[in-house]
Parts: structure tokens; C-alpha cells; sequence
């Protein structure tokens, strides 16, 4: 679990991922999406494991969460506002979500991990990861953790957005190994709204193809560049330097961070080119 205590945990979790899969094209990976995953999780699964793991903060998270909270609908068609109780999840902006979330995931983890030793299974706080080369293992291990999980949490994994992915293993024959068959292969949506083949998508940057990695490498300069035409609408040259470097620049300077692009410098030099 790369979310909770580790630093650069996003970039370790993607270059672990990225490399397994270059290192072994046999490799088959299956990334899971879990449905609105910190709003939905059943709390009851959290007090006895804060209670042993986090003793310190029992109280504070018996405060926090031990009573349901008020979620106000507006024009809801039954009065205005409606008030519901909420007892499910963590609270929007809380910086204990993600450990909370975590920790409640953790024995689920670890469970389908013993279960499926041949399985390597990587997490980065909702997004959980399955690969290895005996495909049937990995398939069953997906399959046990989405089980596990609605058990447990009370949550759904989502698998039409879900995603399965490798280099060398045809879809044919992950499919013949009991992949869903409502699951996407290679299938990503880029920033400017495309659909490409060839590759995924995990912590914001490609991995896959070269020709998917270029694919969205290219929209993602698209996107910066149509970012960079706004700014001209605004007349603080302060907010345009905010603007800039906290949201056009950081994007592709992410991607940039984990995907080599030497081989994609044109795309970039375009890009390089609207900033002078």
C-alpha cells in the first residue's frame, strides 16, 4: 500500500507497475476501480482495526466518526433542503481518509495475497493492482478481492471501468483465463476526451505502446496548450504565472517524471514552443 506512509508513494506505485510489466511481456496486469470507494466503505470495519493498529487515535475517530452526519439535498422534490444520514465513508477533506480507507483495505489484501502467492498485488489508496504470469491466478485473485470487498466494505468494484493490460499476452487469451468480459483491455480516455488503444492509464501518466504513450503525451500538450491560449483572457500576470506553473506545467512535467519522452520531443517542443 503505497498511499499511506511512504513518500513519493503514487511515483513508486507507477514504476513498480510500469517496470514488472516491461520486464516480463508474459506479465498480465489487472487494475481495479472501486466505486466512489472513500464514500461508500461500511465504518464498522474500522474500530476494532483503529483500536489495535492506531490506539492513539481511537477516541479521535470515535469522535469523528461514531455518529452519523447530516447530508443536506437540495431540491430534492421532497422538501427543501432534505436531510439524510450518512454513516458510510469518510468525511470530504478529512487528511484520515485515505489512512482510514487503507487500513480498512489492508485485510482484504492481504487475505487474496495469501491466497494467491503466484499474484503480486500493488495498491496506491483505492487503486489496487494484479499481476503475474500464471493468468488464471491473477484473474481469481481479482475476483477474490472484489468479492472480499463487497463483503466486507459493503462496496462494488466497477469492473466496465476497471482496466487489464499487458505486452506480450493477447486479449484472446486473458479472456480464456476468465477475465470479465465487461472489463476494458488496453483501452484508456485521454484529456481531450479520445479513446485510445494500447495502454492504460495509472497515476495520471500512460504506460503501454509506444503509440499509445505518444497518443497521450500529444493530448495532453493539446490540453496545455488550449490552457495557455485562455490565459490571455486574464489580466494578473501574477495568476497567469499561478496558473502556469501549478497547472499546465505541472501536468506534463508529471508525466514527463515517470514516462521517458525522448522519443517524443517534437510533441513536446510544440508545446515548448507556445510557452516562448
Amino acid at each position: 500500500q503505497y498511499a499511506v506512509g511512504v513518500e513519493q508513494g503514487g511515483e513508486m506505485f507507477f514504476r513498480r507497475v510500469c517496470d514488472t510489466l516491461h520486464a516480463d511481456p508474459n506479465v498480465l496486469f489487472i487494475g481495479s476501480d472501486a466505486r466512489k470507494a472513500f464514500q461508500n466503505f461500511d465504518r464498522d470495519s474500522v474500530w476494532k482495526l483503529v483500536d489495535d493498529e492506531f490506539p492513539e487515535l481511537s477516541a479521535y475517530v470515535r469522535m469523528v466518526y461514531g455518529v452519523e452526519s447530516r447530508i443536506l439535498l437540495k431540491d430534492a422534490g421532497l422538501g427543501d433542503p432534505v436531510q439524510v444520514l450518512n454513516a458510510v465513508g469518510a468525511r470530504q477533506g478529512d487528511p484520515l481518509g485515505t489512512m482510514l480507507y487503507a487500513l480498512v483495505a489492508q485485510p482484504i489484501l492481504d487475505e487474496v495475497a495469501d491466497a494467491y502467492p503466484s499474484v503480486q498485488i500493488d495498491a496506491f489508496a483505492d487503486d489496487a493492482g494484479f499481476h503475474g504470469v500464471v493468468h488464471e491466478d491473477v484473474v481469481q485473485a481479482y475476483c477474490l478481492y472484489r468479492h472480499l470487498y463487497s463483503l466486507r466494505l459493503r462496496g462494488e468494484l466497477n469492473d466496465s471501468k476497471a482496466v487489464a493490460f499487458s505486452l506480450g499476452v493477447t486479449e484472446q487469451a486473458a479472456r480464456a483465463a476468465g477475465l470479465p468480459a465487461d472489463m476494458p483491455w488496453a483501452t484508456a480516455k485521454l484529456l481531450d476526451g479520445t479513446t485510445a488503444q494500447g495502454g492504460f492509464v495509472l497515476y495520471g501518466a500512460p504506460i503501454g505502446s509506444g503509440e499509445f504513450v505518444r497518443a497521450y503525451l500529444a493530448a495532453a500538450v493539446s490540453e496545455a496548450k488550449a490552457g495557455l491560449e485562455r490565459l490571455s483572457y486574464m489580466e494578473s500576470k501574477q495568476h497567469k504565472l499561478i496558473m502556469l506553473r501549478m497547472s499546465f506545467c505541472r501536468k506534463v512535467m508529471h508525466i514527463q517524471r515517470l514516462v521517458p519522452t525522448s522519443e517524443h520531443a517534437d510533441v513536446l517542443r510544440d508545446y515548448d514552443d507556445c510557452l516562448v
